[in-house]
């Protein structure tokens, strides 16, 4: 039986390789301008299904809530699975490079210490307002105008730490189980607690 050929199964050292490459392109380029960031586009997605909600109250809220998630899940697995047949079907070595350059957005290394950074500069040159306000930034989204230097300190640390596992060690460990499906799933459904997930009217 003849037909079409069907690309070769991605293996591990390739899963290594754009792993390390996703990480090389983050540590060495940083985030893609907002336009063309995929998680910016799920945080529009999001929002739109949010604005669409029927009514205040919690059942109506959760319903919505869970219908934008399944809806909007489902069609960033469909991408990225039609997103990868594309790459298998490039020489091997430059589809997991390739790979790499396309899994880098669901990683944010440089940026989580960047982040960090800017919040320890201010604190050790005293200046706590531009401490709390770079906390507020990039970190938190509690307010921060109060906080006194510690209560900044610790907040960026306990931030940092979080935020260690939401855009480093999970959306990797995803991938490596499920390949750029399993990131970005990932990552739509974190962006969407950092958007659903409050007590809130919103």
């Amino acid at each position: 039986m003849t037909g079409r050929r069907r690309p070769a199964p991605w293996s591990a050292p390739e899963r290594a390789l754009a792993l390390g490459t996703a990480f090389a392109v983050d540590v060495l380029f940083g985030e893609p301008p907002a336009a063309a960031h995929p998680t910016v586009a799920m945080g529009r997605l999001l929002a739109a299904g949010r604005a669409r909600r029927r009514g205040p109250d919690a059942a109506t809220a959760f319903t919505d809530g869970l219908v934008t998630l399944c809806a909007g899940a489902s069609t960033v697995v469909a991408c990225a699975v039609g997103v990868d047949r594309v790459l298998a079907a490039l020489p091997i070595g430059v589809r997991a490079l390739a790979r790499g350059a396309v899994l880098k957005p669901a990683l944010a290394c440089r940026a989580l210490t960047e982040a960090g950074v800017a919040v320890e500069q201010a604190l050790r040159a005293d200046d706590l307002v531009g401490a709390r306000e770079a906390l507020a930034r990039h970190l938190v989204s509690r307010a921060t105008a109060s906080l006194r230097a510690d209560e900044v300190a610790g907040a960026a640390i306990a931030s940092l730490a979080e935020n260690l596992n939401d855009a480093i060690v999970a959306p990797a460990l995803a991938y490596a189980i499920a390949g750029l499906p399993g990131a970005f799933a990932y990552r739509f459904v974190n962006t969407a607690d950092a958007m659903f997930g409050y007590r809130t009217p919103e």
